[in-house]
């Protein structure tokens, strides 16, 4: 007889800027609000901007024990007792308190692994090359004085030491279960020093959008996705530069879609090259559009993504990808469905799209249904519920074995 499905507490902090982390938040609770006892525990970033926010000197005080959050985690867990707790980021708002108040109530915590954090301040693990056992100090140093965290040695210095604390208390001994979205992520954890039978790999679940992908092909490719230079946009824009001196206006067009810090570049480096259009932040039938008439998506991130939710949308709408081979693209990108390039290296990435030209909209097309069956294979939302009620149980036994 099968077991009853858990009771689940999921705790997330969001961030002042929406991004993949919330977008997997959101969908964790749309599809667990139906298989099980739910609730949620959600702080917000934004409580602690304008007038109605804490002083300085407590928000400082309360990076290391917000006593509030800990009294939200108890009216939460009262309302729905759970046998669990599925956390993501806590930052700034939720702080450490969440662990001590899981230790205290002795619940399992399932940490899900969306980036590098707790071995690296920013998440993004910046000016630390790996990711080994007790090897955090080094890489925090690194990080501060690099100035890496929002970009203030002083912001990052306090997070360091905040990150610091944690790890000295040993405050997450809470928890008792680690996912991670990629292999690659498991990899990276495993050799920071979480011991392998504890963290598993999980990509993340995805309801299809379409339910066939056989749209007809425009003239471009597609870049979708935040505007700084981790994201990988300056290599794209290169690639092009590259593309249009090789091949003139025979050279497909570039559409960039998103927005951030360096969209007035963008902008500038589009109207130096009009095979390059800059489209700005989309979403709705606009995005639906974008993708579904695009020859490729183009993922050229530069920094060790874990996952890419572009990936999925690419797809999705049985589209090839062009990626970077690195985090973990290059688990779901390869030459059945795709190319990979070595990041940053904008040249090779114009050799591939003119690979990718030469081949034809036939072939494009069979990479793009090559992607789409990776992609209905490994995200199934059913799949994935089993398996993290599997992780639950898992982490519960965990708990009380000590």
């Amino acid at each position: 007889m099968p077991s009853a499905p858990p009771a689940i507490l999921q705790v997330f902090n969001r961030y002042l800027d929406k991004g993949g982390e919330e977008i997997a938040v959101n969908q964790f609770a749309d599809i667990l609000s139906g298989q099980c006892r739910f609730n949620e525990c959600i702080f917000e970033s934004a409580e602690w901007k304008g007038s109605a926010a804490p002083a300085p000197w407590k928000q400082l005080v309360w990076m290391f024990h917000n006593p509030q959050s800990a009294r939200r985690l108890r009216e939460k867990q009262e309302q729905t007792p759970a046998e669990a707790w599925l956390v993501h980021n806590i930052f700034p708002v939720g702080s450490p308190a969440v662990y001590e108040e899981a230790l205290r109530q002795k619940i399992p915590v399932v940490q899900y692994v969306h980036n590098f954090r707790p071995y690296s301040i920013t998440g993004y693990l910046n000016n630390a090359q790996a990711m080994r056992a007790r090897q955090w100090p080094r890489a925090y140093l690194r990080e501060i004085t690099a100035g890496a965290w929002q970009k203030s040695r002083l912001k990052t210095f306090i997070l360091g030491c905040v990150l610091s604390s944690m790890h000295l208390r040993n405050q997450f001994r809470a928890v008792k279960a680690w996912v991670a979205i990629s292999d690659f992520m498991r990899v990276q954890f495993i050799g920071a020093g979480v011991p392998a039978e504890k963290i598993f790999r999980l990509y993340h679940p995805r309801v299809p959008v379409n339910v066939e992908a056989n749209f007809p092909e425009g003239d471009y490719y597609l870049f979708m996705g935040r505007l700084i230079e981790d994201k990988g946009i300056k290599v794209a824009v290169v690639c092009w530069e590259i593309l249009r001196r090789r091949l003139g206006n025979n050279a497909p067009r570039l559409l960039v879609a998103g927005e951030g810090p360096l969209a007035e570049w963008v902008k500038k480096a589009a109207a130096a090259n009009p095979r390059v259009e800059y489209r700005g932040f989309v979403t709705g039938d606009e995005k639906h559009q974008l993708l579904s008439r695009c020859r490729a998506v183009i993922q050229p991130s530069i920094w060790a993504e874990p996952l890419s939710f572009v990936i999925y949308d690419a797809f999705d709408y049985g589209k090839p990808v062009l990626a970077a081979a690195s985090g973990g693209m290059p688990e779901l990108v390869s030459d059945r469905n795709g190319l990979v390039h070595q990041r940053g290296d904008a040249a090779q990435l114009a050799s591939q799209v003119e690979d990718l030209e030469g081949r034809g909209q036939a072939v494009r097309h069979g990479m793009g249904q090559s992607g789409r069956k990776w992609l209905l294979a490994n995200t199934n939302v059913d799949s994935w519920t089993r398996q993290l009620f599997e992780i639950v149980r898992s982490a519960k036994q965990v708990n009380t074995s000590r």
